[in-house]
Protein backbone atom coordinates (compact mmCIF):
# COMPACT_ATOMS: atom_id res chain seq x y z
CA UNK A 1 0.00 0.00 0.00
CA UNK A 2 2.90 1.93 0.51
CA UNK A 3 4.38 1.93 -2.99
CA UNK A 4 0.44 2.86 -3.92
CA UNK A 5 0.93 5.82 -1.78
CA UNK A 6 4.03 7.55 -3.06
CA UNK A 7 2.68 6.75 -6.31
CA UNK A 8 -0.54 9.03 -6.19
CA UNK A 9 0.84 12.15 -4.18
CA UNK A 10 3.71 11.79 -7.15
CA UNK A 11 0.81 11.93 -9.81
CA UNK A 12 -0.78 14.72 -8.06
CA UNK A 13 2.79 16.58 -8.06
CA UNK A 14 2.67 17.23 -4.23
CA UNK A 15 5.17 16.94 -1.91
CA UNK A 16 4.96 15.15 1.63
CA UNK A 17 4.73 18.57 3.90
CA UNK A 18 2.13 19.58 1.13
CA UNK A 19 -0.54 17.07 1.55
CA UNK A 20 0.94 17.00 5.51
CA UNK A 21 -0.35 20.38 5.94
CA UNK A 22 -3.69 19.92 4.54
CA UNK A 23 -4.27 16.38 6.46
CA UNK A 24 -3.55 18.64 9.63
CA UNK A 25 -0.72 15.92 10.67
CA UNK A 26 2.92 16.18 10.65
CA UNK A 27 4.76 15.60 7.52
CA UNK A 28 7.01 13.15 9.56
CA UNK A 29 3.61 11.21 10.33
CA UNK A 30 2.66 10.94 6.24
CA UNK A 31 6.19 10.06 5.69
CA UNK A 32 5.72 7.01 8.06
CA UNK A 33 2.39 6.10 6.30
CA UNK A 34 3.92 5.91 2.66
CA UNK A 35 7.03 4.03 4.37
CA UNK A 36 4.96 1.80 6.20
CA UNK A 37 6.39 2.53 9.51
CA UNK A 38 3.09 3.86 10.57
CA UNK A 39 -0.62 1.64 9.88
CA UNK A 40 -3.45 3.64 7.89
CA UNK A 41 -6.80 3.06 9.04
CA UNK A 42 -9.27 3.59 6.33
CA UNK A 43 -10.56 6.91 7.54
CA UNK A 44 -7.09 8.40 7.02
CA UNK A 45 -7.32 6.69 3.29
CA UNK A 46 -10.33 8.19 2.27
CA UNK A 47 -9.22 11.94 4.00
CA UNK A 48 -6.05 11.10 1.87
CA UNK A 49 -8.06 10.20 -1.23
CA UNK A 50 -10.49 13.29 -1.12
CA UNK A 51 -7.20 16.04 0.22
CA UNK A 52 -5.28 14.64 -3.40
CA UNK A 53 -8.78 14.48 -5.30
CA UNK A 54 -8.41 10.86 -6.62
CA UNK A 55 -10.45 9.31 -9.41
CA UNK A 56 -12.19 6.28 -8.92
CA UNK A 57 -9.51 4.80 -11.16
CA UNK A 58 -6.66 5.92 -9.00
CA UNK A 59 -8.64 4.30 -5.75
CA UNK A 60 -9.27 1.37 -7.66
CA UNK A 61 -5.30 1.02 -8.26
CA UNK A 62 -4.62 1.89 -4.45
CA UNK A 63 -6.50 -1.53 -3.64
CA UNK A 64 -5.73 -3.82 -6.48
Amino acid sequence: MNEALKSLRGKKLKTQEEVSKLLNISRQTYNNYENNVASLELKKVAEIFEVLKATPEEINEFFY
